[in-house]
């Protein structure tokens, strides 16, 4: 395991303790987890010329997992993040990214972002237990169902 990857481990915890209260992130955490385990176990003990497909295939299971299982407006935000990472490796399968790092750090940015997204979704959580009207508004924005009305 290497740095970024600590980085990125240390990251989702941060992420975890900050949604303790929302289990449905700890369900796209894990699942993200899992995706980027796979994915860097072939990185690191498989062929890389075939990382960019598999990491593809994992990145496009989640994103059809997350299609088939949402169920508030928050986590349309990871599926567009997991899309993105789609058509990275997309972009790397068919040639117009050059080698180097540029490949694996999209891929890292993109798992930040969800990180990111995921656990301003805990903050929210957290602050709309007091009286912060914004918060409290912003907070009933993001969870209400995606087949509820307008």
């Amino acid at each position: 395991m290497n740095v970024w990857s600590l980085a990125l481990l240390f990251g989702a915890i941060i992420a975890l303790a900050l949604t303790y209260k929302t289990p449905r992130a700890w369900l796209w955490i894990g699942l993200g987890a899992a995706s980027f385990a796979a994915s860097t176990l072939v990185w690191e003990y498989g062929d890389k010329t075939f990382h960019p497909l598999f990491t593809f295939t994992c990145d496009a299971l989640f994103c059809l997992a997350l299609h088939l299982r949402i169920r508030q407006q928050w986590e349309v935000g990871i599926l567009f993040l997991y899309i993105v990472s789609v058509f990275v490796s997309l972009m790397k399968l068919g040639g117009f990214m050059p080698d180097g790092i540029m490949y694996a750090a999209m891929l890292e940015g993109v798992n930040w972002l969800a990180l990111l997204w995921i656990g301003g979704i805990g903050l929210t959580d957290l602050a709309s237990r007091y009286d912060v009207s914004f918060i409290r508004r912003m907070h009933t924005g993001f969870h209400r169902s995606r087949h509820s009305g307008p």
